[in-house]
């Protein structure tokens, strides 16, 4: 909070589905092995509610921004916060998230997201 609040234009990228972005290895799908109607099913994806799901998330989305140089980007779980000082600051780091994330196919909801506001 205290790196986020040195700025003045902000957008908040509310993340699609957050941990079912983010393929199991084939050596792990054992462990979220579950049964149904007499059938064994496996999650191919993060499913919600397991036990280091939320900081495996973080994890990522943190190596993610250190590994594309997102400057003044902040993830919290689903919700990426982008930061400048200026509009102008704030759009190309914006830009530089979105297309980022566009390479990545790192989904979000367009309608929850709230772009360059002031608070």
């Amino acid at each position: 909070m205290n790196k986020i609040a040195q700025y003045r234009v902000f957008s908040i990228i509310d993340l699609r589905s957050a941990y079912h972005q983010l393929p199991i290895k084939d050596a792990d799908k054992p462990y979220t092995a579950f049964e149904s109607s007499g059938s064994l099913y496996q999650f191919t994806r993060v499913p919600f509610g397991v036990t280091n799901g939320v900081a495996c998330f973080q994890r990522i989305m943190d190596t993610f921004i250190e590994e594309e140089n997102l400057e003044a980007t902040f993830a919290y779980l689903d919700s990426v916060t982008i930061c400048g000082m200026t509009t102008a600051d704030h759009d190309v780091s914006l830009k530089h998230f979105l297309e980022a994330a566009d390479r990545k196919n790192i989904a979000y909801i367009e309608s929850k997201c709230v772009f360059s506001t002031s608070s």
